[in-house]
């Protein structure tokens, strides 16, 4: 094979690894690195190749502001290398890419380093001091190895550069200060009154048309016979009281009225409606639309980025009375291929709205693409265009939102964003007046947050919610769960009197649902984890309460049994009745059929045998625990014809084709299946001939 033919997943690079050796300081030569991009270009644009990631921005590369060829030159081998030598996917080689020209321009901008082959240990060292400080420990560990990367880079091309110099292990955070970082700070919820006022804003702007009874100065003066020039110098001197300042793209725009006949215009009252909020721009409405989807349905920011029209279905439910919606999506998360797959999460009425209302919104911008939040050509935001536009949104609601009544834990809740020069050429409500304002906001992910929490609050169970949020393990949903009101009342409605422990001796607990859960076993090996927990930390319930909740909060404890345990208390019976509502909406359909998850819906099933067992018990004693009894078997029955069975034909097809070993080898986690499937057949059978 040609030493300077680089060959990789069907990509061919002609002539580019004699470039890449010896100094090349001076050196772009003009080769191509494919059909479209050569490599001597400042714009690389592989984006042709994107077939099914949906994100063009990862496949483009823009060296234009890299002034100094140098470090251009080690940048550009720095990508090939990754992409071309190493096999990197475009979206990982972006985020490289992104990390290493914010390093070089500060190198240029604030130490004046305007060759790499000069670049010091402290230069690199107060880069990292000033500009990663704030970066989570994960993201701080993978921006010094892109650093790292890059040095090697350096070294390379320059003999007398030595990498060795510069000790980057030493500063570099480690996979255990990730972890410990990761539960100690996690995405904080929103306040509550904070989000409700968030949604109220939002469904405002989605309602107000009143953008369309404005004018831009362009089209005013090709209808009015007005030049262009002539209304701009009115607008300035305020001769069309009303108009207002919109975008770059959009400039001034003035009420059309003024292009009637009408004798008397009311410009009291156009002004104060100015006053009270300029009219939102399609794109600011489109964005209230994705601020209600986010807040309602909690997926992710990439998630939300590559929505498509067309994806709302709808299905009947209580006997074709009442109708419910979800949302086919496609992810990345969750999924051992790397193209991605297809996923979907319930959706309540007002993500409904805002869904259908975006598509409408953004129809004549799509150009025929399917992109539901699209930028002006169709295409999908980056994620910098996606934050750039949720964050308008803050700008723009700021002084409706109150975040000025907050104490000071909630503000902690929030983001604090110090308005910058740069940001009042970005967002058109900002002037040179709020430069060095602290403005508060809040980042898409606590959106997520808040919507697994509202769920925990309403007393789904844990297994929906998880299904909901498209995560594999339940130990990931317990990772979005804060607040502690559960917990509290938990431990103080079952403490002992003198609150040394939680009450298990079931003569001296007067209340009769409490005695109830003490006859569940797991619920038992919760009482006895929590009692385990206080006795070891000597702490007392009626005493102690605020301790031991920040305790929890800082051990396993609270993400396992006493999750456990906070989630299954009062579950039970009359309680039992909203949930197993949820998990009948969300079995009505036919499932596709997946044996990954396999393990989970085995364990799905024999807990809902235990309950159908616990209500069937409870039902004989008192009558008015038969509906919950029926919900129950309605819901396993649900569970069993349009879950478990499909999955177990093809975990045993699987088996008979690919053999045990091949299968367990592919999905671990399934190892212990057999067990499980013993065990349903021996206790299922029976409730499902009812």
């Amino acid at each position: 094979m040609n030493k300077n033919l680089v060959l990789n997943g069907g990509w061919s690079v002609s002539g580019i690894s004699a470039s890449l050796e010896g100094r090349i300081e001076l050196e772009e030569p003009s080769v191509m690195i494919n059909e479209k991009v050569n490599y001597s270009e400042s714009i690389w644009d592989f984006s042709n190749h994107d077939k099914k990631h949906n994100k063009r921005y990862c496949y483009i590369y823009d060296f234009t502001e890299i002034k100094e060829r140098a470090y251009r030159v080690i940048l550009k081998r720095l990508v090939i290398r990754k992409r071309f030598t190493y096999g990197n996917e475009f979206t990982s080689v972006q985020v490289t890419f992104q990390d290493i020209k914010k390093l070089i321009s500060y190198l240029i901008k604030d130490c004046y380093i305007f060759s790499p082959q000069f670049i010091t240990s402290s230069s690199v060292n107060q880069y990292v001091d000033k500009k990663c400080m704030h970066l989570s420990s994960k993201t701080k560990s993978r921006t010094i190895g892109n650093i790292q990367f890059f040095l090697n880079e350096i070294e390379s091309a320059y003999p007398e550069f030595k990498i060795s110099e510069f000790n980057l292990s030493e500063i570099r955070p480690t996979a255990a200060e990730w972890n410990s970082q990761n539960q100690n700070n996690k995405t904080p919820n929103i306040p509550r009154e904070i989000l409700n006022k968030i949604i109220q804003c939002a469904l405002i702007d989605i309602n107000d048309d009143r953008y369309d009874d404005y004018i831009s100065i362009p089209e005013f003066a090709k209808l009015s016979e007005k030049s262009e020039e002539y209304l701009r110098n009115k607008v300035k001197t305020n001769g069309f009281p009303g108009a207002y300042k919109g975008s770059k793209i959009e400039g001034w725009r003035i009420p059309k009225i003024y292009m009637s006949h009408v004798n008397k215009i009311d410009e009291k009252k156009l002004l104060d409606e100015l006053d009270n909020m300029r009219p939102p721009s399609l794109i600011e409405r489109m964005t209230a639309c994705m601020i209600i989807i986010l807040s309602q349905v909690g997926m992710r920011r990439g998630e939300a980025m590559l929505l498509e029209i067309n994806k709302l279905k709808e299905i009947a439910i209580f006997n074709n009375q009442q109708k419910a919606y979800y949302l086919s999506f496609f992810t990345y998360k969750t999924s051992s291929k790397k193209d991605g797959r297809w996923t979907e999460s319930n959706m309540n009425d007002l993500a409904v709205k805002a869904y259908q209302k975006i598509e409408e919104l953004g129809t004549a911008r799509r150009n025929g693409k399917q992109y539901l939040f699209c930028n002006f050509n169709g295409n999908s935001y980056s994620p910098h265009g996606f934050g750039n536009q949720i964050d308008n949104f803050f700008v723009r609601h700021q002084k409706s939102l109150g975040f000025d009544t907050l104490n000071n834990e909630q503000l902690d809740m929030v983001e604090k964003w110090e308005i910058s020069d740069e940001d009042t050429n970005i967002y058109k409500d900002l002037g040179k007046e709020d430069l060095g304002k602290t403005f508060y906001k809040v980042n898409p992910h606590q959106f997520r947050v808040s919507v697994a929490n509202g769920f925990l609050k309403s007393g789904v169970s844990l297994q929906w919610i998880r299904r909901h949020m498209n995560h594999l393990e339940e130990e990931m949903t317990k990772h979005y769960f804060r607040d502690d009101t559960q917990v509290r009342e938990t431990l103080a409605n079952r403490a002992m009197k003198d609150g040394s422990l939680l009450e298990t001796n079931i003569a001296k607990i007067s209340n009769q649902k409490i005695k109830e859960e003490l006859s569940v076993p797991e619920l038992k090996e919760a009482y006895d984890t929590i009692n385990r927990f206080l006795n070891k930390n000597k702490l007392n319930v009626h005493e102690d309460l605020d301790k031991i909740v920040s305790l929890l909060l800082e051990t396993t404890i609270r993400e396992n049994e006493m999750g456990y345990c906070v989630n299954a208390i009062g579950r039970l019976c009359e309680h039992q009745e909203r949930l197993t509502t949820m998990e009948k909406w969300y079995f009505a359909k036919i499932q596709i059929a997946d044996i990954r998850h396999f393990e989970f819906t085995c364990k799905r099933m024999l807990e809902k045998v235990k309950l159908v067992e616990h209500n069937f018990k409870i039902c004989q004693e008192n009558d008015r625990f038969q509906r919950q009894y029926e919900l129950e078997l309605q819901s396993l029955r649900a569970l069993y014809e349009n879950k478990y069975k499909p999955e177990l034909d093809l975990y045993l097809s699987d088996l008979d084709v690919n053999g045990e070993e091949h299968v367990h080898r592919e999905y671990p986690n399934l190892e212990k299946c057999h067990y499980y499937i013993e065990e349903i057949g021996n206790g299922v059978a029976s409730w499902l001939m009812n």
